[in-house]
C-alpha cells in the first residue's frame, strides 16, 4: 500500500541513484541522491520541499550510503571520489 509520494527535484529531471534513512533517527526523514550530484534531505511529513540540499559532486554521482548507527552519509562519484557528510550537511572528509 502506498503511504506517500514526493517529488522535490523540480529544477531538472535527474535519475535518483540512491535513497536511504537511518533507523535510529527520526523515521520520517530520508536522504535522496541524484545523478546530477546533489543530495537532498527530505521529511516525508512535509512533502513540498527538501529541508536541506548538498551539492556533493559536479555531476556523475553514482552511489549513496547512510550509516546505520553513526550520523553520517557517504556519496561516491564516477571520478572515484568518496565524500563523507554529517546529517546536518557538513563535509567531514574526502577519500
Amino acid at each position: 500500500m502506498l503511504v506517500c509520494t514526493t517529488r522535490p527535484r523540480t529544477q531538472q529531471i535527474e535519475r535518483v541513484v540512491g535513497i536511504g534513512f537511518q533507523p535510529g533517527l527520526d523515521q520520517g526523514k530520508i536522504v535522496s541522491a541524484s545523478q546530477a550530484g546533489d543530495i537532498q534531505f527530505l521529511n516525508i511529513r512535509n512533502q513540498r520541499d527538501a529541508y536541506l540540499t548538498i551539492v556533493a559532486h559536479r555531476g556523475s554521482l553514482t552511489a549513496l550510503a547512510v550509516h546505520r548507527h553513526a550520523p553520517i552519509i557517504a556519496s561516491g562519484s564516477a571520478k572515484q571520489l568518496i565524500k563523507v557528510f554529517s546529517l546536518e550537511g557538513e563535509p567531514l572528509g574526502t577519500i
